[in-house]
């Protein structure tokens, strides 16, 4: 059997969730449940990689249900006071606000972030590799992606 993070308790996940379910960023609900937020990560990132620890499955699919509670209840309000006051305008907020609101990001943001994560990937091998390693590690990319860096600055 997995051994269980020591830190993981059933309060934990109690406080994880509720502050989550209120619509509180994850720093938030770290700090609020008494762990550090790179602990938090952690743990979900475990959870999304199908770690089989009981603590953590039931962490992850807390998290899960509180973020779902959240977003449910903040539709629904808006829904409410759009109806009862006859007003278009909280339905256009939440239509031109529901990709970045509930995490939908369009292709174009998805590839500038790996762009990115690449280039700063790329930028700490660098400082680590020996040139010719370097130039080695540029070559396989290039052949693999058809990506071209220039290793000359």
């Amino acid at each position: 059997m997995i051994e269980s993070p020591r830190l993981l308790t059933a309060e934990v996940v109690d406080k994880v969730s509720y502050s989550l379910s209120l619509g509180c960023s994850l720093t938030t609900a770290a700090s609020y449940s008494g762990i550090s937020i790179n602990t938090l990560r952690r743990w979900l990132l475990e959870y999304r990689q199908g770690n089989e620890n009981e603590d953590i499955r039931k962490l992850g699919e807390a998290v899960e249900k509180a973020r779902a509670l959240f977003e449910q209840g903040a539709v629904e309000k808006i829904r409410e006071l759009a109806t009862s006051k006859d007003d278009w305008k909280g339905f256009s907020f939440l239509l031109s606000h529901r990709s970045k609101a509930f995490g939908h990001r369009s292709e174009a943001e998805i590839n500038r972030r790996l762009e990115a994560q690449a280039v700063e990937l790329l930028d700490r091998a660098r400082a680590v590799l020996p040139p010719d390693l370097m130039l080695l590690l540029i070559g396989e990319i290039e052949d693999v992606e058809g990506v071209t860096d220039d290793t000359n600055e």
